[in-house]
């Protein structure tokens, strides 16, 4: 049986460790044993860790799994792949050509994307108990990042206190990744002023099973980011038949497509720098060559938020039902599997530990 050592926490409620839980139960069922220690393949998914500077180990396949949102990898990444690391995998096209152009070695990077649980994350299922108003949903750190600035003055300017509409907000201040970054002061700021549409502001983290439910009980949901590497939070949303505004631009267009989503048409800033970039909120620098990301008009996204609302529910949940088949054809964790069993078999590592053919 091949050992598998997955360098990353598992245990904290964070989208990382979130998904090296999945990974870590993803390989044992298919034949795997996960070695915390001496496994014969090291798949390091771990941003507590300075990349620039961790310990490669000494696993006979060595994988870094990286993401880096805003523009081409860093140089000092690069470096270390084919001559610290043999693989690396991201989990988009997006992050697999900003990993090309910042230097990596085209062959040895592969995609290996995420997925949802198809038991939880469906149509079929309890709502949250939302109010008749038709509602948006953002779901996420309330960082700039995330483009959530954009987001409340959209939404300012789209709809006032007369309108049957309402946003709400499910962020997670307590992610240790951002750390002093969320925009808690903003949202409590908006609410005080009696001509904006209601905001209701969830902070904290939540089951599968409730966020599910949230996803459910919505009519849209908007996630206006500036970069993303992944953004599972929109492909679980429209699993659950949620249909979701986003950018035409980066990670989301791999799973997000006309009949499946709302595209808000941003602006790509794109450019050359020579400057050190704070990657999180560990206070890792890093040195860049270019940034690479996009800027969601405040009018655009407020216009294409007033069209959907316009367009009614019965838009919205047609939109929302191709979204959801889409997604649970080809979008699971089982998919996102099946492709790191082929990746590490490919290596010569499948579960049984036999040679690869």
């Amino acid at each position: 049986m091949t050992r598998v050592t997955l360098v990353g926490d598992r245990t904290e409620p964070t989208a990382i460790s979130r998904v090296n839980r999945f990974w870590a139960e993803g390989l044992q069922a298919a034949g795997y044993h996960i070695d915390e220690t001496g496994g014969q393949v090291s798949l390091h998914h771990d941003y507590r860790q300075h990349f620039a500077t961790c310990a490669a180990g000494d696993a006979a396949l060595r994988i870094a799994v990286r993401t880096w949102d805003f523009g081409p990898f860093p140089p000092t990444w690069t470096q270390r792949i084919g001559r610290d690391f043999d693989r690396l995998w991201v989990h988009t096209t997006w992050i697999r050509d900003k990993a090309i152009e910042g230097g990596a070695p085209a062959h040895l990077v592969s995609i290996v994307p995420h997925g949802f649980d198809p038991g939880v994350f469906t149509p079929a299922g309890p709502t949250a108990g939302l109010d008749e108003a038709f509602t948006f949903l953002f779901v996420g750190a309330t960082v700039p990042r995330k483009g959530f600035d954009v987001l409340l003055r959209a939404y300012a300017e789209a709809f006032s206190a007369a309108d049957a509409v309402r946003l709400v907000v499910k962020g997670h201040t307590a992610d240790t990744f951002y750390a002093g970054q969320h925009m808690s002061d903003r949202i409590a700021e908006f609410q005080r002023d009696p001509s904006h549409a209601p905001l209701r502001h969830i902070d904290g983290y939540v089951s599968d099973y409730d966020l599910a439910a949230m996803y459910r009980a919505a009519d849209a949901g908007v996630f206006p980011y500036r970069a993303e590497g992944f953004a599972m939070p929109i492909l679980e949303a429209m699993a659950c038949g949620l249909p979701c505004i986003v950018p035409r631009f980066g990670a989301c267009l791999d799973y997000c497509t006309e009949a499946s989503a709302f595209f808000v048409e941003p602006r790509r800033i794109r450019l050359p720098v020579r400057q050190e970039f704070a990657f999180n909120a560990f206070e890792f620098r890093e040195q860049i060559t270019a940034v690479d990301f996009c800027e969601v008009p405040v009018a655009a996204l407020a216009g294409v938020m007033r069209d959907v609302f316009e367009g009614g529910r019965q838009a919205a949940q047609a939109r929302g039902a191709a979204a959801a088949e889409a997604c649970h054809r080809g979008w699971t964790w089982q998919r996102a599997f099946d492709r790191i069993v082929a990746q590490l078999s490919v290596d010569g590592f499948p579960p049984n530990g036999a040679p690869a053919s």
